[in-house]
C-alpha cells in the first residue's frame, strides 16, 4: 500500500510556511464574509429607507408644491394597461390572465352636478378557464378637492386605493352574475351626487375608485379615476374663465415596402381605416365644436403623392377629402416620407446633408398645394427632443417644430409656445400637453378600452388649469400621435363633453403660433440625448449619401421622374418615422430589410452612370485623352466631364459638356497638352451643369511623352546628317590614298607581237 505523503511539522520552514498560508487564506474567508453580509445589511437598510420615504412623500402629496404639467409620470389611467391611463392597481392584483378584469365603460354624466344621478358603466370580463362567481363592483369617492396637476399624475397612476386625507365615501355596490370562461358582463352602478354631501364644496376632482371584489380573496382588480364635482347647476356658466386649447394631428404614411407602398397605404385610406378617420376628424371637429378649424393637420407630402397614383375609389374619395379640409383648415407640410429627425440629429450632418434628407423629390412628380400652411418639424412621438433636434429642424429650413414630450415649466402651466434660439439660429416650438394629449388620445381611439377613464383625466386636468389663475389661462396644445385613429362618434362624443363643462374653449393651432411667446422658466431640454429605436448614425450617413447623390441626378436628367423613380422611397424609408415606430415587429419584412434594400439602390445608382479610360500615353504635346460614359438611366442625361491633373505637367484645355443618350455609352475625348514627360496621375469626375459631383471614374495613371514627334525627327535628321558627312569623309580620304594609280606614275603598256585575234 502506498504511504501517504507526510506534512511537515510545525517547527520544519516548510511547515511554518504552510501554517503561515493557512491562516492567511482562513482571515481572507472571514473577511469576504464580512464584506457579503455587511453589503447586504447595507441594501436591505437603504431599501427600507426608500420605501419609507415613498410612504411620507405620499401622505403630503396635495400639497401645491412646485407643479410640473408634463412628464412619463402623469400617464393617463386605464384599467389593465400598464403604461399607459390605466390604474396600477390592475397591474398589481389582476397580473394574472386568469383572473377576472374590471374595465370603466362609461361615466354618465361625466360631470356630477347638484341634484343628478350618475350612472356608472362597468365590464368584468373572465379570462379565466373556468367560472367565477361570487364577485361584486363598488365604487367609492374622496372628499378631497385635488389642486395641483401632480396630484392627478399620482392618484392615476396609484399602486393602491389609498384615498388622500380620508377614506372614500361608498357611493354603490352591485353584485356581478356568474361568468363562464370567456364571458363579460357588464354592471351599472347608480348613485346620487346629493348623497356625497358635496352641495358647498368647491369646483374641482375628486379621487373616485371601482373595485372588483371576491367573497374569498378581496378586492382583485380595480380601476383609479375622477369624480368631476361642479357645485354650478347645469346650463348655468361654472367660471368665465375658459381654458383654450388647440388640437393638431399628424396624417403620416405606415411602415411600407418601398417595391409596393401601396400596398400598405391603401387599406388606411377608408372611413374607417386610420388615414380616412383622421380626415373625417376634421369635420367632426369643426361640428361639435362649432369651430372650422378646430382641428390642424400636419401632412407628409410623399403620403399624398404615393396615393395619387392609386386608381383605388378610396384613394380617389381620400384626396378629394384632402383638398376640402385643406379649404377648412390649416394644413403644415411635414418632410417628405417623415423622417426621423433625431436620427439625422445624431448623424452629425452637415446643414447641406440635412436638408437633403428633409426635401427629397415628391414621386409622381407631386407639386404641395398652394394653399398648404407652413413647413414643420414633428419627432418621435412623446419622446423629449434634445438640442441637437432643434437645431436639425434649423438646419432644415424648418419655422416650426412640435416638442411632442413637452419642455414643462418649472411651476404651473404655461401656454403651449416657445421661441428655441441657438447659434444655428431660432425656432417656434409648438409644445404638447403630454397628460392632456395622453388622456385625450385615449378618450377617442376606438381600440382603446380607456375612453371613459380618458374622458374624465381630460375633464379633470382642464379644470385644475382653469383654477389656477383668475385673470388668464394657459392656451394649451393637443398634439395627437401618429397612429391617432379615432371613430367619429367617439371623438364628437368627448368634444362634446369638453364643450359642455364650461371651462374649455376650442381655438386653431394658428392661434397659438400668433400669440405671444409667454416669458416662463421652463425645465431645461437634454443636449444631445439618442433613443436605441434611432438608426445608427453610420447607416444614416450612408443613406444621407444616397439621397444628396439622389438629388444631383434629378438635376442632370432630362427627366427626372424616370431617374429618380421609386429611388427616393426606397432610401428615405428605413428614416422614417414609421419604421422607428415598427422597427422589427413584421418579421416577414423588417426595418433591416428595408435598410438593405436602400443601400442596393444607392449600390445601383452608382453603377447607372460612370465614367472610364484605359491607360493612355500621350505622345505629341497636344492631344486628347478618350474617356467612356456610361448611362444607364431610362432618361438622358447632360454632364460636364472634368479631367483634373494632379501633377503641372499635364494642361487640360476644356472640360466638354456632353448629353448622354438613355442606356448608350458615349466616347468622349478631352483635349489636354503635356508641359513635360512623366506619369501623371488625373481624376476624372462627371459634374451637373450646376457643379455638382455626380459620378467619379477614379484617378488615371497616365503616361506623358512630351514632343515625341520633334524628338524623334531631330534624331532621324541627324542620323541622316552624320551618314552623309561619313561619306563625304570617306570619299575624300579615299582620293588623298598614295596606293592611288596617276599618269605620272603609270607604266606603258607592253606590247606582244603575234598574229591578231581573229
Amino acid at each position: 500500500m502506498a504511504r501517504s505523503p507526510e506534512l511537515p511539522s510545525s517547527s520544519h520552514p516548510a511547515g511554518r510556511r504552510l501554517r503561515n498560508t493557512l491562516l492567511t487564506e482562513r482571515r481572507l474567508r472571514r473577511q469576504h464574509r464580512a464584506w457579503v453580509v455587511g453589503l447586504f445589511s447595507a441594501l436591505a437598510l437603504m431599501l427600507t429607507l426608500a420605501f419609507s420615504m415613498t410612504g411620507f412623500f405620499r401622505g403630503f402629496r396635495w400639497f401645491p408644491f412646485f407643479e410640473a404639467d408634463g412628464g412619463p409620470r402623469l400617464a393617463v389611467t386605464s384599467a389593465r394597461s400598464a403604461g399607459s391611463a390605466g390604474s396600477a392597481g390592475s397591474a398589481a392584483r389582476a397580473a394574472a390572465v386568469d383572473e377576472p378584469q374590471l374595465t370603466l365603460v362609461s361615466m354618465n354624466p361625466p360631470i356630477g352636478r347638484p341634484g343628478s344621478e350618475v350612472a356608472v358603466t362597468l365590464r368584468v370580463a373572465n379570462t379565466s378557464g373556468a367560472p367565477v362567481s361570487g364577485l361584486s363592483v363598488s365604487a367609492r369617492i374622496g372628499r378631497q378637492r385635488l389642486v395641483t396637476r401632480s396630484a392627478l399624475g399620482d392618484w392615476a397612476s396609484d399602486q393602491e386605493e389609498g384615498f388622500s386625507g380620508q377614506d372614500g365615501v361608498l357611493v354603490a355596490t352591485e353584485p356581478v352574475e356568474e361568468l363562464l370562461p370567456g364571458e363579460s358582463a357588464e354592471v351599472v352602478l347608480h348613485f346620487e351626487t346629493d348623497t356625497l354631501g358635496l352641495s358647498n364644496s368647491a369646483i374641482g376632482p375628486r379621487e373616485m375608485s371601482i373595485s372588483l371584489h371576491d367573497i374569498q380573496d378581496g378586492d382583485i382588480d380595480f380601476v383609479n379615476t375622477f369624480f368631476i364635482w361642479d357645485p354650478v347647476p347645469f346650463g348655468e356658466e361654472s367660471s368665465e374663465l375658459r381654458v383654450p386649447i388647440s388640437l393638431l394631428a399628424p396624417i403620416t404614411g405606415p411602415a411600407f415596402d418601398p417595391n409596393d407602398p401601396l400596398a400598405e397605404i391603401e387599406p388606411l385610406l377608408v372611413p374607417a381605416g386610420r388615414l380616412g378617420s383622421v380626415i373625417q376628424a376634421v369635420n367632426v371637429a369643426a361640428s361639435a365644436t362649432g369651430v372650422p378649424d378646430a382641428l390642424s393637420l400636419a401632412i407628409d407630402p410623399a403620403l399624398v403623392a404615393i396615393v395619387s397614383q392609386s386608381d383605388n375609389p378610396s384613394a380617389e374619395t381620400w384626396l378629394d377629402n384632402i383638398n376640402t379640409t385643406a379649404e377648412q383648415t390649416y394644413i403644415y407640410v411635414l418632410p417628405p416620407y417623415d423622417p426621423d429627425l433625431a436620427a439625422l440629429a445624431h448623424a452629425r450632418l452637415t446643414p447641406a446633408q440635412v436638408q437633403a434628407a428633409t426635401n427629397v423629390p415628391l414621386p409622381n412628380q407631386f407639386e404641395v398645394p398652394s394653399n398648404w400652411s407652413s413647413r414643420l418639424a414633428w419627432p418621435a412621438d412623446w419622446v423629449v427632443p434634445d438640442a441637437a433636434t432643434h437645431n436639425a429642424a434649423i438646419d432644415a429650413g424648418m419655422d416650426i417644430m412640435v416638442n411632442p414630450a413637452g419642455s414643462r415649466a418649472v411651476w404651473g402651466t404655461a401656454t403651449g409656445l416657445d421661441l428655441y434660439a441657438s447659434t444655428a439660429g431660432h425656432l417656434g416650438v409648438l409644445i404638447n400637453d403630454v397628460p392632456l394629449a395622453r388622456a385625450f388620445t385615449d378618450a377617442t381611439s376606438g381600440a382603446s378600452d380607456n375612453q371613459a377613464v380618458g374622458l374624465q383625466r381630460v375633464l379633470a386636468e382642464t379644470l385644475v388649469v382653469s383654477e389656477q389663475s383668475e385673470t388668464s389661462a394657459p392656451h394649451l396644445l393637443i398634439a395627437l400621435p401618429r397612429d391617432w385613429q379615432p371613430p367619429a362618434h367617439v371623438l364628437h362624443a368627448t368634444l362634446i363633453s369638453m364643450v359642455e363643462s364650461g371651462w374649455i374653449s376650442f381655438q386653431p393651432t394658428n392661434d397659438l403660433l400668433n400669440s405671444a411667446v409667454p416669458n416662463v422658466n421652463r425645465v431645461n431640454i437634454p443636449v444631445n440625448l439618442a433613443h436605441g429605436q434611432e438608426l445608427p448614425p453610420d447607416k444614416v450617413r450612408e443613406l444621407v449619401s444616397g439621397i444628396t447623390a439622389l438629388n444631383s441626378l434629378a438635376q442632370i436628367a432630362a427627366y427626372p421622374y424616370y431617374v429618380t423613380a421609386n429611388a427616393e422611397a426606397a432610401m428615405i424609408a428605413p428614416l422614417s418615422q414609421a419604421w422607428r415606430i415598427q422597427n422589427d415587429k413584421n418579421p416577414n419584412f423588417t426595418r433591416n430589410d428595408v435598410l438593405e434594400h436602400g443601400i442596393a439602390t444607392i449600390a445601383h445608382l452608382e453603377e447607372s452612370l460612370t465614367v472610364s479610360a484605359a491607360g493612355a500615353t500621350l505622345i505629341s504635346a497636344e492631344g486628347a485623352i478618350p474617356l467612356l460614359v456610361h448611362n444607364d438611366f431610362p432618361s438622358e442625361v447632360t454632364v460636364q466631364v472634368v479631367l483634373q491633373p494632379l501633377d503641372s505637367r499635364l494642361i487640360v484645355d476644356a472640360q466638354p459638356l456632353v448629353t448622354v443618350p438613355e442606356h448608350t455609352t458615349l466616347p468622349v475625348q478631352v483635349p489636354v497638352r503635356a508641359i513635360a514627360s512623366g506619369d501623371v496621375e488625373v481624376s476624372v469626375q462627371l459634374l451637373s451643369e450646376q457643379g455638382t459631383v455626380v459620378a467619379s471614374g477614379g484617378v488615371l495613371q497616365l503616361r506623358v511623352r512630351a514632343g515625341w514627334e520633334s524628338v524623334g525627327t531631330g534624331f532621324f535628321s541627324a542620323g541622316l546628317g552624320i551618314l552623309l558627312t561619313a561619306g563625304i569623309i570617306r570619299t575624300v580620304r579615299r582620293g588623298r590614298s598614295p596606293r592611288r594609280t596617276s599618269a605620272e606614275t603609270a607604266p606603258y603598256p607592253k606590247i606582244i607581237d603575234g598574229p591578231p585575234v581573229g
